[in-house]
């Protein structure tokens, strides 16, 4: 043995102190050439930096990492995460079985709520009909709430006219029931005589316009989703000639997205 290794050995010797013989030790200094049973720890070779002090030195074997041969790998230990109150968090509960622990106070079963304290629920949830009334734009001319809209003159009571606020044509007007209606697939077969009156109104209109062409005129619904107000109203554009383009394809007869009023018609009688 060179002098470094006799001077690491003894430094650990007189730290650690000598111990009961076993049969590594033995074995061990029966290799070396030693009779004394005092252990020392095996070194792996002789560090070449001893002279700083720093010998390389076995680790000592942990017995709780020891297993039999061909068992299965243990599995790995749990890392509690972070604690959040009112959630559960995982434990080891002993022979690899999982437990729920509980920060806080257990919650016990809400009891599921009453049929009648669900609908009261959605009831509130959901929007009265008087106030979608006040926020509907239409709703509001009817009620002559809008003074910067000038109502054209109707004989039935219970329609309202005024020019659209972007007419696609000369005449452009709208005929909308006083009676908030969502869109014509509301429309039921008993209803066919307020399109009818609706029809008669936008006639009305164009002849105290100067306007008598009728075989030039269209009048039609747009269909939802392609309504821009939520309320039942009649399109009346004259002369059909002159629409534009853009307005050609927007008010397209019987298309997925408008239809006229004798289409409409048609449909609620069958």
């Amino acid at each position: 043995m060179d002098t470094c290794e006799q001077e690491i050995n003894l430094l650990l010797y007189d730290r650690r102190g000598p111990c009961a013989p076993t049969t590594s030790c033995v074995t061990s200094n029966a290799r070396r050439g030693r009779g004394d049973a005092r252990c020392r720890p095996p070194l792996l070779r002789a560090a070449p930096w001893c002279g700083l002090g720093l010998p390389l030195v076995a680790p000592p074997r942990r017995p709780d990492r020891e297993r039999p041969p061909g068992a299965a790998p243990a599995p790995p230990p749990l890392r509690p995460g972070p604690t959040v109150p009112g959630r559960p968090r995982l434990r080891a509960a002993g022979a690899g079985g999982m437990a729920e622990q509980r920060d806080g106070p257990r919650c016990e079963a809400a009891e599921p709520p009453s049929p009648g304290a669900a609908a009261a629920g959605v009831a509130a949830r959901s929007p009265q009909p008087e106030a979608s009334r006040r926020e509907c734009v239409f709703c509001r001319i009817a009620g002559r709430r809008e003074p910067g809209t000038e109502l054209l003159h109707c004989e039935n009571e219970d329609l309202v006219c005024f020019k659209d606020i972007k007419p696609a044509a000369p005449h452009h007007y709208l005929v909308v029931p006083k009676k908030h209606i969502g869109n014509c697939r509301d429309l039921k077969k008993d209803q066919i005589e307020l399109v009818e009156d609706m029809v008669a109104a936008g006639k009305t209109i164009l002849e105290r316009n100067n306007f008598t062409d009728f075989k030039n005129v269209r009048m039609g619904f747009h269909m939802p989703p392609f309504c821009s107000i939520s309320h039942l109203h009649l399109h009346v554009l004259a002369p059909v000639d002159q629409l534009g383009f853009f307005s050609k394809l927007v008010y397209r007869t019987n298309s997925y997205w408008f239809i006229t009023a004798d289409y409409l018609i048609e449909k609620l009688r069958t």
